[in-house]
């Protein structure tokens, strides 16, 4: 099932082939919906698709959609916990290949959906990864150590600069003014 998502709302298409109803075993059923994306919503649309396909002779269900943050994780999460298989579908691709399906690269809902289903089928997937709780908190410690870093980089810079203008004939590069050297002269001057 190809999931397009958007904050407020999920859009979903899939294709269910073999037999539908009837005796025809080639039958084709295309099923469409627009569910609210809240967690509710999710569980009882992902209960309705899972008895449709155990009905029919199903497994269980993919549930494939575009990475797009925290409105994405929340659907595939709840597919996880309720035991269904989950994937990605690179956003460029969708945006591609919409040219490809139907010759229009225009913004469409149920359009977007369909196209994140036929690359599924075509086997553009990429791995939707569930992390422990502890990698959430070592990527915040990253984060973190990568904002920190940046501010004392760019205070040097602004020390380097503001010494250069005040001491434009004394050519002190980095290497001298944050080794020995200017170690000596910030603690016996100041650098004034």
């Amino acid at each position: 099932v190809a999931f397009d998502v958007s904050k407020d709302k999920l859009n979903y298409y899939s294709e269910v082939e073999g037999k539908v109803t009837g005796n025809n075993f080639r039958d084709q059923f295309i099923i469409q919906d627009e569910i609210p994306n809240t967690t509710l919503g999710i569980i009882e649309h992902l209960s309705i698709l899972s008895d449709f396909a155990d009905l029919r002779g199903y497994s269980g269900i993919h549930i494939v959609c575009e990475p797009t943050g925290s409105y994405s994780d929340l659907l595939l999460k709840t597919a996880h916990r309720k035991g269904h298989t989950t994937a990605y579908v690179s956003g460029e691709s969708v945006h591609k290949a919409k040219v490809i399906e139907n010759h229009d690269n225009s913004k469409d809902d149920i359009k977007d959906a369909r196209v994140i289903f036929m690359l599924s089928k075509m086997g553009k997937e990429l791995v939707f990864r569930k992390l422990p709780p502890e990698y959430s908190g070592l990527r915040e410690l990253n984060r973190i150590y990568d904002t920190a870093n940046n501010a004392q980089i760019g205070s040097r810079c602004r020390v380097q600069s503001l010494l250069t203008r005040l001491f434009c004939e004394f050519p002190m590069g980095k290497d001298f003014i944050f080794h020995n050297s200017g170690r000596v002269l910030f603690a016996e001057y100041g650098f004034n």
